[in-house]
């Protein structure tokens, strides 16, 4: 399970989702906004879980978004794809263990088309958007 925060407004740039006071939070399955209610435009998402890897070794996250989007990684940001902008996808590398690691994203959407996709490729693990079995509570 995936832990989110739901928010509306206006925005050009991320704000600081952990500092922003959400309209609504939940429990979701996936990195996805598609499965949660949201209107059209001038919203935002702040999605927290841990995700649990199979193995150490080099680890590249994929950031997809249309508009704005962060990709925090035990607490440190690892992909900023910030700004209003059509999808574009940014990469980040890390060298990671085994085991259960903290994962952050942040989106908003202000208009037009919206896209959100996190994709992940490591040991043993060609490019997929992360599956939700490997994603659990905090």
């Amino acid at each position: 399970g995936v832990a989110y925060n739901y928010f509306e407004d206006v925005w050009v740039l991320l704000p600081d989702m952990a500092a922003t006071k959400p309209v609504r939070s939940g429990m979701t399955f996936d990195l996805s906004s598609i499965p949660l209610p949201h209107r059209r435009g001038n919203y935002g998402l702040q999605f927290k879980c841990l995700i649990d890897l199979p193995g150490d070794g080099d680890y590249i996250f994929y950031l997809a978004s249309d508009d704005g989007s962060k990709l925090f990684l035990d607490d440190k940001l690892l992909i900023n794809n910030d700004g209003l902008h059509s999808t574009v996808e940014l990469n980040g590398k890390s060298t990671l263990t085994k085991g259960k690691h903290k994962l952050e994203v942040w989106y908003f959407q202000a208009g037009g088309a919206s896209d959100l996709c996190v994709s992940l490729e490591g040991p043993g693990l060609q490019k997929q958007q992360i599956p939700p079995r490997m994603l659990t509570v905090q």
